[in-house]
């Protein structure tokens, strides 16, 4: 069995760089991670996490609790950080809300009093609410007695005391909305994502046409639940509605799946007719006809640094003299044009 005497010398470093690497107490250059990462799947080294448990009274789990399990997002999420943590020694239990504020509610309180060392989590609250459901889930870890972190995805709740990874889906939308407007649209509908989730995209929406001085009518907006079939269900309703659209900004890909079958059956053409961009840049937008134009979210890099975050914040030792801060990062998003919106779209050029 390998040892981590062997690992270090493998990848050419010293053996505390290999308990660094491996524990996350201290920085390592990108190139030197790599070397001994690639040392310790070279080697199938495992570390004796039942002793390091003891030493460390954790329990060496943690919970994710995710939206939509189903979905095309959350999958490469989960992915990253469940290797993060895999790799940082800890299991992760998976937990699905469905999209239910009091699923998700039970699920982390669930995992709470388990007594799991962290939680990353992503939260389908309304934003008037956050400050109550934050109060709430502190109460929660308190009763618990022991130290519990949090780490939310995608919503900010650091100024609630809990760390926060977001993604900057206002700006990506606006993005989008512009995108739409310079391709020519004047009547664009959108497709919202659920109350709390949605909301950044749905400003921007707004905010955007307001800019432009292009009319907003409520009977173009309607809100769906991220799947296939709620976006193929609210199309057949804005159609229903008989009003004029040259466009659709849709909250989700898959939300906007749904979107682009409908309006295909209903022998819309699309770009032509209507421009269809979504968001969020999962893999099947390259492979559908047309392929679907979308804003870029890095959803593998939103896992990892959620995970990194928590178990930073899990193994701080309590004795180290430093204090604390609350920690947000929010991670910038981008444009991806594609046919759905673009008669002059060239699959060359594609993001692969």
């Amino acid at each position: 069995m390998a040892t981590i005497k062997d690992v270090a010398r493998t990848a050419h470093v010293a053996i505390s760089t290999v308990s660094h690497v491996i524990n996350g107490t201290k920085y390592v250059s990108e190139d030197v991670r790599q070397r001994v990462v690639s040392a310790i799947e070279e080697l199938h080294y495992s570390t004796n996490y039942a002793a390091r448990s003891m030493k460390s009274k954790r329990s060496m789990q943690l919970g994710f609790v995710a939206l939509d399990m189903c979905g095309l997002f959350f999958p490469y999420v989960l992915k990253e950080a469940a290797k993060i943590a895999s790799f940082r020694g800890y299991s992760v239990t998976i937990s699905d809300s469905n999209c239910d504020f009091e699923t998700e509610k039970k699920n982390i309180t669930d995992l709470i009093m388990r007594q799991i060392d962290g939680i990353v989590f992503s939260s389908i609250v309304k934003k008037e609410s956050m400050k109550e459901y934050a109060n709430y889930l502190h109460d929660q870890i308190q009763k618990s007695g022991k130290d519990i972190r949090l780490v939310s995805l995608e919503r900010d709740f650091s100024p609630y005391g809990i760390d926060s990874i977001c993604v900057d889906t206002y700006h990506g939308a606006c993005q989008a909305m512009q995108h739409l407007i310079d391709a020519g649209c004047r009547s664009i509908a959108h497709i919202s994502a659920p109350v709390g989730t949605g909301d950044d995209r749905y400003n921007a929406y707004l905010d955007t046409l307001k800019k432009y001085r292009l009319p907003m009518n409520n009977r173009l907006i309607l809100s769906g639940d991220l799947s296939h079939n709620s976006g193929y269900e609210k199309t057949l309703e804005l159609l229903s509605h008989q009003l004029p659209f040259d466009g659709i900004f849709v909250a989700n890909d898959q939300m906007a799946i749904g979107v682009m079958q409908a309006l295909l059956e209903h022998h819309f053409r699309i770009p032509e007719d209507v421009k269809v961009l979504g968001f969020d840049d999962v893999f099947v937008c390259q492979m559908l006809n047309p392929p679907l134009s979308s804003v870029h979210v890095e959803k593998r890099r939103l896992g990892r640094s959620a995970m990194e975050l928590l178990i930073d914040a899990i193994e701080q030792e309590p004795g180290d003299g430093n204090v604390r801060n609350v920690h947000c990062e929010t991670l910038s998003c981008c444009l991806v044009p594609r046919k759905s919106t673009d008669s002059d779209y060239n699959s060359s050029l594609d993001r692969t």
